[in-house]
């Protein structure tokens, strides 16, 4: 099997505490292709009613102000194909940090916090780029050095935010 990495990014680490955008990548072979959770009413989005809001190819790496990127043992793979077949909603409480963040928790176990306490504890892409880069500042990944498969995490990003 081939090495898979998957990242986790935000186009926003500070500022406006609504606005910005995360989402998940996938490096195969050297080609990355990215997932977003996206609302139907979104302008770049097609309704398409019941189904999953979980989007691809709509965003780019190019855009990321925040990444953080693991390389995936074989179940982790598994159970990444398991999330991105999952019928998800966007919802102002579920968007998408909290999705990236939950994709995170669930395939590699590290807390990728996107709890934004402003918010009264609503995800936002803000809290999830601030999380990125303090996990980022004590154990630097990139794409062609994740975080090795099977690796332990680092722990709860949330711990240096309080």
């Amino acid at each position: 099997m081939s090495k898979v990495v998957l990242g986790i990014h935000s186009n926003v680490t500070s500022g406006d505490k609504t606005g910005g955008h995360a989402w998940i990548s996938i490096t195969t072979l050297g080609r990355t292709t990215c997932y977003g959770l996206w609302p139907d009413e979104h302008g770049r989005t097609i309704d398409n009613g019941s189904g999953t809001d979980i989007r691809r190819g709509l965003e780019t790496i190019a855009g990321a102000r925040a990444s953080r990127y693991y390389e995936l043992t074989p179940t982790q793979a598994a159970a990444l194909h398991t999330e991105l077949g999952r019928n998800v909603t966007w919802n102002y409480t579920h968007n998408c940090s909290s999705w990236a963040s939950d994709v995170i928790a669930r395939v590699v176990g590290e807390d990728v916090d996107a709890d934004d306490m402003s918010l009264l504890g609503a995800e936002s892409p803000r809290q999830l780029g601030a999380s990125i880069r303090r996990l980022e500042t004590r154990s630097p990944t990139s794409r062609m050095s994740p975080v090795p498969a099977g690796a332990a995490p680092t722990g709860s990003s949330a711990a240096s935010s309080w």
